[in-house]
C-alpha cells in the first residue's frame, strides 16, 4: 500500500493529531528540541507548500476503533486526548490540528484463541484486513486535500469533522470455507478545544463501533445501513460513502492471504484423499519401513511432510533419554541431522511453517 504520512509504514492511520506550523525552520527547531526528528520516520515532518506538518503517534483512533466493542456501549461518553498541558506554550509558529486520512486503510482484526479451533483457523480469521475511510463536514466543506497517494488515500486537514469507516471481512466456519461476511462500520466526530491557556488543551471525540452478519458467502460486500431514526442524514450519506468506496476500492480479502488460503485448502484435500486411499495405495503405506532420511527424501508436497512426521519413530530426535519434548522441538532436531542443501532445509522448514505447524493442535504441547 502507497505511503502516507511520508512512510509505507503507515497503513492505520485514520485521525492524526499534529501541529500544523506555518514555518519549515520553526518545525524542524521543535523536532529536534523533542527529539521527533529521531522517531519512527512514519511521523516525520513534511511541508504542504508553505504549511509544516508534524504528525504526532498516538493510536487512539487509529483503524482498531471498528473492532472497539467498547465504543458502542459507551458512546454517549465522549474520549478526551491532550495535546497541550495547562500552562505549556504552543511550539512557536503553530497551532493543533488533525490530519484526516480518506480512502483505502488496513484494520487489524483479532480473534481470541481456544483449543477448541485448530491453530489454522486463527491464523486465517486474525490479520490485517481492509476497510475504507471517509471524512466530511455538515454542510461544510473540508477544503482540498493535502495531498492524494496512488492507492486512492487522500489527506485532509481539520479541527472538527465527522468520519466513518467501513469493512467487510470473511466470516470462517471452522474447515476455514466461507460461511459469510462480517459488517463493520465506525463513526468517529471530533474537534480540537484548546483556545483556554488556563485549561488543558484536548481533542474531545466520540467513537461508535456497530456489526453486523450477512451470511450469503456469495455476498462479499453489504451496506450495514444506519438506522434513520437514530442517524442524522449526514452519518447516512457518509456511510454510503464509505460503502461504495470500499466496493470499489478494497479487496474482500488480501491477496497474499486468499492465495495462502487456497493453497492450505488444496494440502488439506490431498491430505484427506490420502488418508480415505486403498490399501497400498496411499503415500501413508508408501512410506512405511523406509528409513526417515528416505522418507523425508520423498516429500515433494507439505501435506507429505506432515505423513511423514508422524509415521516415523521420533525417539531419536528426543532432547533427552525417555523424554519427547514438544512435537516442534523433535522436528528441529530432524531438520538439523538430515543430510541435505541448505535449499532443501529451507524449503521443508516453509513446509512446516505454512502448513504442518497451523494443522497441528499439539505443536508446542510438552505433556502434562
Amino acid at each position: 500500500m502507497p505511503r502516507v504520512f511520508v512512510s509505507d509504514k503507515d497503513r492505520r492511520s485514520f485521525l492524526a493529531p499534529a501541529y500544523q506550523f506555518t514555518s519549515r525552520r520553526s518545525a524542524e527547531a521543535f523536532a529536534a528540541e523533542q527529539g521527533l526528528d529521531r522517531s519512527d520516520d512514519a511521523f516525520k515532518l513534511f511541508s504542504v507548500g508553505n504549511t509544516t506538518f508534524q504528525p504526532r503517534a498516538f493510536t487512539d483512533f487509529e483503524t482498531g476503533v471498528l473492532t472497539d466493542d467498547r465504543s458502542a456501549r459507551d458512546a454517549s461518553r465522549p474520549r478526551f486526548l491532550t495535546v497541550r498541558r495547562t500552562g505549556n506554550p504552543q511550539p512557536r509558529d503553530a497551532r493543533n490540528a488533525c490530519l484526516l486520512v480518506e480512502g483505502p486503510r488496513l484494520f487489524h482484526r483479532y480473534i481470541h484463541r481456544t483449543n477448541k479451533l485448530a491453530p489454522a483457523y486463527y491464523r486465517f480469521a486474525s490479520g490485517d484486513f481492509p476497510c475504507y475511510a471517509v471524512w466530511g463536514r455538515d454542510g461544510r466543506s473540508l477544503g482540498g486535500s493535502l495531498f492524494e497517494e496512488e492507492g486512492g488515500q487522500r489527506v485532509y486537514v481539520g479541527r472538527s469533522a465527522r468520519g466513518v469507516l467501513y469493512a467487510s471481512t470473511p466470516r470462517f466456519k471452522p474447515d476455514l470455507s466461507i460461511e459469510g461476511y462480517d459488517m463493520r462500520v465506525a463513526l468517529v466526530e471530533f474537534r480540537v478545544l484548546d483556545s483556554r491557556p488556563e485549561m488543558d488543551g484536548v481533542i474531545q471525540a466520540t467513537v461508535q463501533a456497530f456489526r453486523s452478519h450477512g451470511y450469503d458467502p456469495q455476498e462479499p460486500c453489504q451496506a450495514y445501513g444506519l438506522n434513520a431514526e437514530r442517524f442524522d442524514p449526514f452519518w447516512r450519506e457518509l456511510e454510503r460513502l464509505a460503502f461504495e468506496g470500499f466496493k470499489e476500492r478494497c479487496e474482500r480479502m488480501p491477496k497474499a492471504l486468499e492465495t495462502e488460503l487456497a493453497r492450505y485448502l488444496d494440502q488439506s484435500r490431498k491430505a484427506q484423499a490420502d488418508l480415505k486411499a486403498g490399501y497400498g495405495m496411499s503415500y501413508r503405506d508408501r512410506i512405511k519401513g523406509m528409513d526417515w532420511e528416505a522418507a523425508l527424501r520423498s516429500v515433494e508436497e507439505p501435506w507429505q511432510l506432515e505423513v511423514v512426521i508422524h509415521e516415523i519413530d521420533g525417539e531419536p530426535f528426543y532432547d533427552s533419554p525417555n523424554y519427547s519434548g514438544a512435537l516442534y522441538n523433535r522436528v528441529a532436531n530432524m531438520l538439523k541431522r538430515h543430510a541435505c542443501s541448505d535449499e532443501r532445509r529451507a524449503q521443508l522448514s516453509r513446509m512446516i511453517r505454512e502448513f504442518v505447524e497451523p494443522r497441528s493442535g499439539l505443536w508446542n504441547y510438552c505433556g502434562d
